[in-house]
């Protein structure tokens, strides 16, 4: 239910596309990069085993990957921090998911 009012706030936006769904039971982050997705949007809590729920219930992860030369890395940070849905309206939803991509 959760999925298809947040699929009917964000249709009404001109500068945002869906780009997949997934079941809860799918590997959402997998989906996500697949269907080249700049934002995943999901439920907290899920607890249905999948990536996102590990990166979810644990404390924030950062994560070294090492080149296949060996001479370099990349850092990944994944971190929560809180977002208030300051507009209690049907652009609240919008509205934060686009401070959230402009702060990334």
């Amino acid at each position: 239910m959760l999925a298809r009012i947040v699929d009917d706030l964000l249709a009404l936006e001109g500068d945002m596309v869906i780009v997949g769904r997934s079941s809860g039971t799918e590997d959402s982050l997998r989906q996500a990069r697949d269907n080249d997705a700049d934002m995943l949007v999901t439920q907290d809590g899920q607890g249905s085993g999948t990536c996102v729920d590990a990166i979810l219930a644990g404390r924030p992860l950062s994560i070294f990957a090492i080149d296949r030369d060996g001479r370099n890395g990349s850092a990944i940070t994944l971190a929560r921090r809180p977002v208030a849905f300051d507009n209690a309206g049907k652009a609240g939803l919008a509205d934060a998911i686009r401070r959230v991509a402009v702060d990334r």
